[in-house]
């Protein structure tokens, strides 16, 4: 397995969103970063939110993710991408996947 790493600075606009929010956004970021192709490799992925994004959606991360937690799960998912950010960023994102995969 190879890993890959992606930091979020290099897809969304971050000197001036401190925020990050919305579905059709999180889509927009699924696409740019080609995640239903990374979704079907063998590699990991490390997505780096920048310390500049203070929070994240729910929303957000079901448009970026939700067809990765349907394809992979919840146990694949997380092993497969590892989202390196805040605490309270990640708690977001595990509600998102909560949200995903009921």
């Amino acid at each position: 397995m190879n890993g890959k790493i992606y930091n979020l600075i290099d897809y969304l606009n971050t000197s001036t969103n401190s925020l990050v929010v919305g579905r059709k956004y999180g889509k927009i970021t699924r696409k740019l970063m080609n995640l239903n192709k990374l979704d079907k490799t063998t590699d990991t992925i490390d997505i780096i939110f920048p310390d500049t994004i203070f929070m994240v959606s729910p929303s957000f991360f079901l448009g970026m993710f939700e067809d990765s937690f349907i394809l992979l799960g919840k146990e694949k998912f997380l092993k497969k991408y590892n989202i390196v950010c805040t605490l309270f960023i990640k708690e977001s994102l595990y509600s998102a996947i909560n949200r995903a995969i009921k």
